[in-house]
């Protein structure tokens, strides 16, 4: 009898925690489940392009490693020109760019990229990216590629124009000469450059047509400003900023390091290269006794290096006072410096050779006649 008995209330409590484990079971389920669609809704989110993804709040880790937006302490400047014109079938000649810190001064790297196709005629785009520490800043530059009887291209030489200060003539200097340039004679000048549409090749292309690597348009002109004058800087700098129109500026190091030059005329049309580091001072023996033909190759190696360190750069280099030895033709070659250039009156012409390039001189007085003419 017990055990009949026992056989029919044991049922009922089976029964029971049947029912429990199986709600227990399926409470488990739905929040799984629940889990499993949160963890994948948030993955896909992340993976969409879009407004929602675009939105989504960044870390401070991601902002070090890769910045978003342009900061107001980077300036990037094109070398050359920025709207850069390539005939068909030449190669195509990265010019690059610079960067100017204005806590630090010069970057020295400066990211590209960016295809140019130069069997295609058509427009490309070049894009330029600096980074120093948490900031950065973007440049971009326009290729185009056009067919050989698009224009005309530069036969008989391209000058390199060569100036020096800029002066007020409302607060002219006290030794005024034919080296200093008057606002409104330069602005003069800039502005015919522009209406006439002049192309500013870089040193690199510079060189490669020189060495009969590529062609240049007919109108191609570069702007050189020796020694970094106070003048320059202050009035040459500007009206390069207001024309858009690309130059160089040839510093001499120890004054420009000392008077923090570059981190405090950032420009995005003034490239600053080198004048030499302290060779820009007497104590040689030829030509106009600057002080380089009075060192060995070594010496001038090591002057230079510490200039191409300030600048972050090997585009070019100018001869202080224009004075030129073996030595330093030898020390320009093996510092694998682009483009060197004397005080020589002249332009550039087809085989010239990169490590004594000559220029073409603006003075101070000329017209504007003569200048086009020189041109």
């Amino acid at each position: 009898m017990s055990r009949p008995r026992h056989a029919a209330a044991n049922p009922k409590r089976s029964w029971g925690a049947r029912i429990g484990i199986l709600l227990l079971s399926l409470l488990v389920v739905v929040t799984v489940s629940a889990l499993v669609f949160s963890f994948f809704s948030g993955t896909a989110q992340e993976k969409t392009p879009g407004k929602s993804a675009a939105s989504k709040p960044t870390s401070h880790s991601q902002t070090s490693t890769s910045p978003q937006a342009d900061s107001p302490h980077l300036t990037v400047g094109l070398h050359g020109d920025a709207n850069t014109v390539v005939r068909r079938g030449d190669s195509y000649i990265e010019s690059g760019a610079y960067c100017i810190d204005d806590r630090s001064g010069m970057i020295g790297n400066v990211e590209a990229t960016g295809k140019v196709n130069t069997q295609t005629a058509g427009d490309y785009t070049i894009e330029y990216r600096c980074i120093s520490g948490n900031a950065q800043a973007r440049a971009q530059r326009k290729v185009s590629v056009v067919a050989a009887d698009s224009r005309d291209w530069a036969k008989d030489g391209v000058p390199v124009m060569m100036y020096h200060d800029v002066y007020d003539p409302n607060n002219p200097p006290s030794q005024l000469n034919n080296n200093f340039i008057s606002i409104s004679k330069l602005e003069e000048q800039l502005q015919w450059l522009k209406s006439n549409n002049f192309y500013h090749p870089s040193f690199s292309e510079l060189r490669a047509w020189a060495d009969n690597q590529i062609a240049l348009p007919a109108k191609s002109v570069i702007l050189t400003f020796d020694d970094g004058d106070p003048g320059f800087l202050q009035h040459g700098r500007a009206l390069l900023d207001k024309y858009q129109i690309p130059a160089t500026s040839f510093l001499i190091g120890t004054i420009a390091s000392s008077q923090q030059t570059i981190r405090n005329n950032p420009s995005r049309y003034v490239d600053y290269q080198s004048h030499s580091w302290d060779m820009h001072k007497p104590g040689g023996h030829i030509g106009h006794g600057g002080l380089i033909s009075a060192l060995n190759k070594n010496q001038i190696k090591d002057d230079l290096t510490k200039a191409i360190d300030l600048v972050k750069s090997r585009e070019a280099f100018a001869y202080p006072f224009g004075d030129v030895t073996e030595e330093g033709l030898a020390a320009v070659k093996e510092l694998d410096i682009k483009a060197a250039f004397t005080t020589k009156y002249g332009k550039i012409k087809k085989g010239a050779d990169f490590r004594q390039y000559p220029r073409v001189r603006v003075s101070g007085d000329q017209s504007l006649q003569s200048y086009i003419a020189s041109l």
